[in-house]
């Protein structure tokens, strides 16, 4: 019976300079700067636990082409460690740390198997003087590597072994992402290949089950509120040439988080900080480990006036920043932001004889002949976009803009109206 377990990781980007958090929480600054090489010394913990007999790594170890001493430092010794516990390691360069950047001067252990950045490259995993499996891979030779290489992947398939490709990529166009070595999930599936560990993408997914099984490993460590969530590597056991077991296993130290609290119902500025705390404990019991939160408000609210602007934002972030960077475990909160509306009945509103209602007439008005106007008929902007367009500055760095870009700025700007107007009216 032929057997074998590895694990299958990416993106570990260590070095992640995290910019702007130092700011935020100094006395975190450091742990936080630590996230991505704590991470990865999960990663290994876990293969060495659970002996493993290889680790995958698809691109990206490191954050940068000009890779620092420290980061090359760490990850020889954690190469060190699977060598020292009898545990392979096949790797290729992605786009972040590419065959051409920042040349080491440190050679990794005899364990560690690097693929070229010339080909696809076949390398055989032999336990007991016995070939189990074949890894195939390929570096990224520069940084914007658009080339599609499954056709490559697919001349170089030979042997019944069991197949693993090991490729950096972005399957299917996926728009959050650069373009690099593009591949679809079609053109994978039919490559022969019994296993895809894939990088690139930092959200872990499994793109198929089975026939083969297509991985992304995501990221080991968030590293801004775009990468939410806990991050884990991929254990896959396979046995006589099928996956009987795949898990996937938490490595990153620090979570971010999206914390969306919706303060319809909130009158007082004590209710609204009771409230926020009572969200934040619910996420404090949910992960049990240090976390860094953006915090959004939204509903219809009285509060409105009083903690919509830029800097009433700025000083919930801090009097938040101040009492949770104590917890333990800590949390930063990274931004306040706010999609709040007045607590005000729009139709009644409008009834009212006032300036305010005079402007919300208007601009339903215009509004509903925007809305009226076929597409086909007239590309040019709204009239009241006119000014904005022809301003210098704006154009050097827009230029064009959907009809659902125009709804929303016109939304945007009935929202100030109501904000600059509606007290005045009051009075």
């Amino acid at each position: 019976m032929s057997s074998f377990k590895f694990i299958h990781t990416s993106d570990l980007h260590l070095d992640s300079p995290f910019k702007g958090i130092k700011s935020l929480a100094p006395e975190h600054a450091a742990e936080v700067l630590d996230s991505t090489f704590r991470a990865f010394t999960r990663v290994v913990d876990y293969c060495i636990e659970l002996d493993v007999d290889f680790l995958l790594i698809a691109g990206d170890i490191f954050d940068s082409e000009n890779r620092s001493v420290r980061a090359e430092i760490f990850f020889v010794r954690a190469m060190e460690r699977l060598s020292v516990a009898g545990i392979k390691v096949y790797l290729i360069y992605g786009n972040h740390d590419f065959m051409q950047s920042g040349k080491s001067n440190i050679a990794w252990p005899n364990n560690v198997y690097t693929f070229s950045e010339a080909m696809v490259e076949r390398v055989e995993f032999v336990r007991n003087e016995v070939s189990v499996a074949a890894i195939y891979g390929r570096s990224y030779p520069e940084r914007a590597f658009a080339e599609n290489i499954i056709p490559d992947f697919k001349k170089a398939l030979t042997g019944d072994l069991f197949a693993i490709g090991v490729h950096h990529t972005n399957v299917d166009g996926n728009q959050e992402y650069a373009q690099y070595s593009p591949a679809s999930l079609g053109e994978l599936k039919k490559a022969g290949y019994d296993y895809w560990a894939l990088g690139h993408i930092h959200k872990q997914a499994i793109l198929s089950e089975k026939e083969p099984m297509i991985v992304y490993a995501g990221n080991t460590q968030g590293r801004h509120i775009n990468e939410r969530g806990v991050k884990a590597c991929h254990y896959v056991e396979v046995v006589n040439k099928l996956v009987v077991e795949s898990k996937w296993l938490p490595v990153s130290p620090i979570v971010w988080e999206e914390l969306i609290v919706d303060i319809s119902s909130v009158e007082r500025l004590d209710q609204l900080l009771s409230l926020i705390d009572k969200k934040i404990e619910e996420l404090q019991n949910k992960y049990q480990q240090p976390l860094i939160i953006r915090l959004k408000i939204v509903g219809r609210s009285e509060l409105y006036f009083a903690v919509q602007k830029k800097e009433h934002l700025e000083e919930i972030e801090v009097s938040l920043n101040e009492h949770y960077n104590r917890s333990k475990p800590w949390i930063i909160i990274e931004s306040v932001k706010s999609d709040l509306k007045p607590a005000v009945d729009f139709a009644s509103l409008v009834a009212y004889d006032s300036f305010l209602a005079d402007y919300l007439k208007e601009y339903d008005k215009k509004l509903a002949q925007l809305q009226s106007v076929d597409e086909s008929e007239d590309d040019e902007p709204p009239e009241y976009a006119q000014a904005l367009l022809n301003n210098r500055l704006f154009k050097k760095h827009f230029r064009k803009f959907t009809d659902e870009d125009w709804l929303e700025i016109a939304e945007l700007a009935k929202g100030y109206a109501i904000d600059s107007l509606y007290k005045e009216d009051e009075e």
